[in-house]
């Protein structure tokens, strides 16, 4: 099975930008998680 290199780029530019929406979206709830708890401690 040869795979073409120009699919090959493709599936893997899919790949890394699937890869960097999830470490994104975990990040930016990592950053709402903790600014929250900010304002928990900021209140009480």
């Amino acid at each position: 099975e040869i795979i073409k290199p120009e699919l090959n780029q493709e599936l893997r530019t899919q790949i890394m930008s699937e890869l960097f929406e999830e470490w994104l979206e975990s990040k930016m709830m990592m950053e709402q998680v903790t600014v929250t708890f900010d304002k928990e401690k900021v209140t009480v």
